[in-house]
């Protein structure tokens, strides 16, 4: 398994090496009117660079931080 912290842009991305056909890349989508981000996941097929799914696995207030983007991923699930 590769990780590969950028950040510049403030991405995490996971990737398990030519074996595995997808990567996941982890970012924080910040949202203005409730000061919150949002962690956001996609899952990305490698061969054609398209973005297959995306989910939150967490959120934290304030602006994007990838340092709490990287504690808070995966920390927060809601059911409904």
């Amino acid at each position: 398994m590769f990780i590969i912290k950028d950040k510049k842009n403030k991405t995490i991305t996971y990737d398990g090496g030519e074996a595995d056909a997808y990567k996941k890349v982890v970012y924080g989508c910040y949202s203005s009117e409730a000061d919150a981000t949002f962690i956001m996941e996609d899952v990305i097929e490698k061969e054609t660079g398209s973005c297959i799914s995306t989910e939150v696995t967490g959120f934290y207030f304030g602006e994007p931080e990838f340092e709490y983007t990287e504690k808070y991923q995966n920390t927060r699930k809601a059911e409904f």
